[in-house]
């Protein structure tokens, strides 16, 4: 039979949901970096929208456990097909209260181009700040991930972006 809630950092929590751009499932497996799978999410969308401010959702907000925060520890990003982002300043991977998570530059969304993290930190005009061992993505509590355009970001009609994250929900 199912656990209906357990224990995390000393609070009392349903379990949480994993996103796998449909459905969401629970898991109830051992552990992932020593958090309870209960805890964990996995989500993976494409992001094909153009323009100033668009944005595709990874977590919803109300998925979030009230007072909880997104940690993510793997952020993945590819460019699908043949043609390059171009214009804006590039991608943000952020709360939806606007923290950014990570942050990719237009020049380096190129075709059939891919970044992973924590793998590319460092890398010159990607901003990395919320992978294994770095704070929260802000004070924002109770809000879910989102991939957004900063600035006017074109995206190739055939080359959408695969934004893929991995993370735990904790207070």
């Amino acid at each position: 039979m199912p656990a209906e809630s357990s224990k995390f950092k000393g609070v009392l929590a349903a379990l949480a949901k994993r996103f796998a751009a449909g459905p969401m499932v629970v898991n109830e497996g051992a552990s992932y970096y020593g958090v309870p799978d209960s805890y964990t999410f996995v989500s993976q969308v494409s992001h094909s929208v153009s323009g100033v401010s668009a944005t595709t959702t990874l977590i919803p907000d109300n998925q979030v456990p009230h007072g909880w925060r997104c940690y993510v520890t793997r952020c993945d990003l590819y460019v699908n097909g043949s043609n390059a982002a171009s214009g804006g300043t590039g991608i943000n991977i952020q709360d939806s209260a606007g923290n950014v998570v990570a942050a990719f530059t237009t020049a380096l969304l190129t075709a059939n181009t891919g970044y992973s993290l924590p793998a590319a930190d460092g890398t010159s005009g990607v901003t990395d700040n919320c992978i294994i061992g770095k704070l929260a993505p802000g004070a924002s509590t109770s809000v879910g991930l989102q991939v957004f355009n900063h600035g006017a970001v074109t995206l190739g009609a055939s080359s959408p972006i695969t934004v893929y994250i991995e993370g735990y929900f904790a207070p």
